[in-house]
Formats: structure tokens, C-alpha cells, sequence
């Protein structure tokens, strides 16, 4: 029985139910286990000093109450989502120059620019600008010696993305298939038919928030574009 260790935040929590149908039919020789290392959760943990902790192989998210996880004991691993969205560099329809776009992607996916942090005087999440270290993707490329899969954020349908200049959208995602390249990390894109001429998700396949997606988009996604990497691998 070989062992995959699936990755994320709130994205892997919407493709969970998929995800679990997935490892009772076609990966059925593989077992899963699960890691939070994304989302606001995880973001305020970070915040607080709960870092993402780092022994030899051995890896614990900052999520309350993870566990540790020996990365030795997995046949692959696959982050989905991880903060690899093109809202942690920009949105909105202002044009920037070709200069700075190359200056704010330089560093992404390891460096963004923005989280979600816990607002106590008003009882609500709110976004801070600062800088942030996509710690989990970091230090379990460096650490793991087994096939890792990342599968990009779904592209957002809310309209500041939509207003987002295109070739600033295309330029994100050559910065993203070039990391991935470079960190021998196989990087997961969506089915065509499910993402729009400027590179939106399909209004069909959105939950309502226009960020996540539904049942339907993961298993497309899943079973069309990881799936058949996995078998391949396996």
C-alpha cells in the first residue's frame, strides 16, 4: 500500500468528499492522510508563534492540534492550492509596467504579499499587506525525496479578478510554471473547459463566494489531470 499525503486549506476541504471517493476506486492502493498547511487558520497560528515545525524528515503544520508527519514515510505528496493565487500579488483592473510585475512575482510562491489576520477589536478577519512566507511548500520541497504535485488555487470569477489586466494573469502563471520547473514540482492546471478566455473559472463551477469550487470542479480536476500523474508514477 503506498501512502500520499494531501496538503491545503479550505480548497482541500472542498475536495475532500471527492478525494475520498477517488481512494476507494482509482487509487485505491493508495493511502491518505491529511495536513493543513493553508488557509486563515493556519495563517493566525503562524502569527501567534505556532510556526510550521521542521525536525530532520519530520514536518508539523501550524494548524491547532496537527500532527507531526515523517515525510520518509510517503510515496507523494500534493498540495492543493497553497496560496497559489494571483490575488497574493495583485487584483484589480490598475495596469502596472512590466517592470514591476517582474519585481512583485520574483519571489512568489515562497514570498506573498498579503494574509489574513485575526482583526480583535473589530471580531473579523481582514487582509494585511504584509509580507508572507509560504513556509509549507517551502521546506517540503527541500525536504521531500518523493514526486511532489502542486494544483494551483481555481482561478477566482469575482470581478476585481476578472478586471485584472490579462497579461498580468498570464505573467503570474509563467512565473508559477517556471518555479515548478525549477523545483522539479509538477504543477496541476485545470481542464480548458473549465476556465475562461481571461483565465476566470466558469461561473458553474462556483460555490458563491468566487473562490472556491465545487464537487464538479475538483473532479475534473482530480480525475482528469492528478489521478492519471499518480498512476503514472505509481
Amino acid at each position: 500500500m503506498k501512502r500520499l499525503l494531501w496538503c491545503g486549506g479550505s480548497h482541500l476541504a472542498n475536495a475532500k468528499a471527492i478525494i475520498s471517493a477517488i481512494h476507494g476506486a482509482e487509487l485505491s492502493d493508495w493511502e491518505p492522510d491529511f495536513m493543513e498547511t493553508a488557509g486563515p487558520r493556519f495563517e493566525e497560528a503562524t502569527a501567534a508563534g505556532r510556526q510550521f515545525v521542521v525536525s530532520g524528515s519530520v514536518v508539523q503544520g501550524g494548524g491547532v492540534g496537527d500532527r507531526p508527519r515523517d515525510l520518509t514515510n510517503y510515496d507523494a505528496i500534493v498540495f492543493v492550492g497553497q496560496y497559489v493565487q494571483i490575488m497574493r500579488a495583485y487584483s484589480g483592473p490598475t495596469e502596472l509596467s512590466t517592470a514591476v510585475v517582474e519585481e512583485i512575482l520574483r519571489h512568489i510562491p515562497i514570498t506573498l504579499t498579503g494574509k489574513k489576520k485575526w482583526d480583535t477589536l473589530n471580531g473579523k478577519r481582514v487582509w494585511d499587506d504584509s509580507p508572507f512566507y509560504n513556509e509549507p511548500l517551502d521546506q517540503i520541497l527541500q525536504l521531500a525525496s518523493c514526486p511532489v504535485y502542486l494544483i494551483h488555487d481555481p482561478h477566482p470569477t469575482r470581478a476585481e479578478h476578472r478586471a485584472t489586466p490579462l497579461w498580468m494573469k498570464q505573467a503570474y502563471f509563467q512565473r508559477i510554471r517556471a518555479f515548478c520547473k525549477a523545483q522539479r514540482l509538477v504543477l496541476i492546471e485545470p481542464p480548458i473547459y473549465l476556465v475562461t478566455d481571461d483565465l476566470a473559472t466558469r461561473p458553474e463551477f462556483d460555490r458563491g463566494d468566487g473562490i472556491h469550487m465545487n464537487g464538479d470542479y475538483w473532479t475534473a480536476v482530480l480525475n482528469e489531470e492528478l489521478v492519471p500523474r499518480l498512476l503514472a508514477h505509481g
